[in-house]
Order: structure tokens, then sequence, then C-alpha cells
């Protein structure tokens, strides 16, 4: 693999024809070695040198960062005691008298835990990345295979960290509810098969159970999806 200088590294940052003008979109200079992987090396092949290193670093200490606000804006001592509240509420005696309220109860302490299980995780994956960061600082030399192990954890960290996000936004009182999707696509066939397709995979893939009416096997004219937690 070629010596990559500072000055080189600059020219390849500021090129239009890969990231445009740096001024334009600072994000991308915060972005991972994972980035730079796409000019021709793999995890398993390419050679750390230390302007990789401070890279990733940036993108440890951004991604803390942004882990840091979102555990601050989830309150996350109110949901403990929301927890709390309704463990309470599930061991009354009479909870199941009203078995639609004792449905609800129960699902929203899952809902509550869940999140809860999400923002210790999101906690303990951050500091296992800045652990790495550090063990590198300390060290004489570059553990590549340990470094791209940060990598791997802040990708996975910021998609988790957009999905949460998003969440949040869709937190009215009917958003967690199924929805009936009907899609009408003229003639059908297998065109309208694909647009389908394209959204009973996206919602399989986000935990939600499809049915379609009516199954067809010799395309698609109009279909009905309802799609429900």
């Amino acid at each position: 693999m070629a010596e990559t200088t500072i000055e080189g590294l600059a020219q390849t940052l500021t090129s239009d024809h890969l990231l445009g003008p740096v001024h334009s979109c600072p994000t991308l200079l915060l972005a991972t070695p994972e980035s730079q992987l796409s000019l021709g090396d793999s995890p398993e092949t390419r050679e750390w040198d230390m302007q990789d290193f401070y890279l990733l670093r940036k993108d440890v200490e951004t991604t803390s960062k942004r882990v840091e606000e979102v555990r601050a804006s989830s309150g996350l001592e109110q949901l403990e005691e929301e927890v709390r509240r309704l463990e309470t509420a599930a061991a009354d005696d009479s909870f199941w008298d009203d078995r639609s309220r004792a449905q609800q109860i129960l699902m929203a302490l899952n809902d509550v835990k869940d999140k809860i299980k999400l923002l210790t995780e999101i906690k303990t994956q951050v500091e296992d990345a800045e652990t790495i960061v550090n063990l590198t600082e300390e060290m004489d030399s570059i553990d590549g295979a340990l470094l791209q192990e940060a990598v791997s954890l802040v990708k996975e960290l910021n998609k988790v960290l957009d999905r949460f996000e998003l969440t949040q936004l869709l937190s009215g009182p009917y958003d967690k509810e199924g929805a009936v999707l009907y899609i009408t696509a003229g003639a059908g066939g297998t065109d309208a098969q694909v647009i389908v397709t394209l959204h009973t995979t996206r919602r399989r893939l986000t935990g939600f159970i499809i049915i379609i009416f009516p199954p067809s096997f010799d395309g698609i004219g109009s279909v009905i999806c309802k799609a429900h937690i």
C-alpha cells in the first residue's frame, strides 16, 4: 500500500468527485476510516496510520457526545420510575379484572424497559469504542483489528441512534399501532409486485407482521397490506 501524506489526504478529502467542497459539508471531515476503505483497501488488508487514528478518535468523540445528548433528553430516571409504577400496577390482585387495561399496562411496561435497555447498551458500546481509542494512544503500535472493531461500533451506534431519534418523533398515541396500506397499480403484474415487495420487506425488517389480502401468485393489480407489531 502506497504511503499516504497529509497533503495527499487533504487533496483526497477535498476532491470534488469524492466529497465535494469541504466547507459545504463539514461533517465529512469526521468520516471514519471505514470511509477510506472504499478507496481500495479491505478492513483485513489495509494499513492504519496516525491520520486514520485521529479521524477515528474524532468520530468516537462525536458519537459519544451524541449518546450523552440522547440519554440526557430521554429522562432515564423518569423511565426507571415509570417501570416501578407499572410493575406495582401489574402486581395488584385486581390487575386482570380489566383485561384491556392490563394489556395496555404490560405493553407500556415492555416499551419502557426496551428503551432503558437500549439507552444502557449504547452507553456500554460507546465506552468500548473509547477504551479502544485510549488503549491505542498508550500503545507503541497500532492494532488494526482493534481499531476496525471501534469503526464497526461507531457505525452501528449511529444507526441505532438514528432509529431511536426517529421513534422519538413518532411518539403519538397511535404511532405504535398497526396500519392498513392500500396499493393500487392498475393492471398489475411484476411492477406492482415489486412495489408490494418493497413495502412488505421494509415493514418486516422493522418488526411488523404483514398480512396481504388477497394473496396472489399471478401478478398484483391491487392489494391491501395489514401491518401490526
